[in-house]
């Protein structure tokens, strides 16, 4: 093939031309090429065509005439890492505002390591510390300043599995590789693991 032809050949479609099957995580699928031979008015028309297939549409196109054709491969998605503080910060606030709006009592230890982690960096600011009224318990009061808003968390001492459980899960959601947060109704030690991560230098110690 004419090198300049080859460089005009477009980039990988993301779903089947046929059908709309994503391809993007399909890994492998079948690829095919194909050229006008008549002369056309536009320049557009007369450049190469890529045609991308899912392996069903595919076996639809046997005895059709291609310039070529191949089996593409396709890489997975590699996670995105947290590039700035303003990105790490956006992130672990939309963290915390998930389970902020779960069931605060189930994930109390996670939500009082988060507001410390987002006062450290600005994101809150606390205003009081006070008594339940109703149980007698502790509770820190604090303003995002983002929204303007006041947060209230109970105070709980994360135990230390609680600890290294949360710390993993910031870890990995900084760097792109949590999987999904914990849905209401599981515990703390339900909560899905994406694998260790290595440790970050922005989770702060206990």
């Amino acid at each position: 093939m004419d090198k300049e032809l080859y460089l005009k050949i477009s980039k990988p479609l993301a779903t089947c031309i046929l059908c709309g099957a994503s391809l993007a995580e399909a890994g492998k699928h079948p690829s095919a090429l194909v050229v006008p031979v008549e002369e056309s008015e536009g320049e557009e028309d007369d450049l190469p065509r890529r045609e991308d297939y899912c392996p069903q549409c595919w076996e639809k196109c046997k005895g059709k005439e291609f310039f070529g054709y191949w089996l593409a491969k396709r890489e997975p998605l590699k996670p995105r890492k947290v590039q700035n503080r303003r990105e790490r910060n956006a992130r672990l606030a939309a963290y915390f505002d998930y389970f902020y709006h779960q069931d605060r009592e189930l994930h109390a230890s996670r939500l009082f390591f988060l507001a410390h982690l987002l006062m450290r960096y600005g994101v809150l600011r606390w205003l009081r510390t006070e008594k339940d009224p109703e149980n007698n318990s502790e509770r820190i009061i604090c303003r995002n300043l983002v929204t303007d808003e006041e947060v209230v968390i109970e105070s709980a001492q994360p135990t230390d599995e609680e600890l290294v459980a949360i710390k993993r899960e910031i870890d990995e959601l900084l760097l792109g590789t949590l999987s999904s947060a914990p849905v209401e109704g599981t515990s703390e030690e339900s909560a899905p693991e994406a694998g260790t991560a290595p440790t970050s230098s922005d989770t702060p110690e206990a």
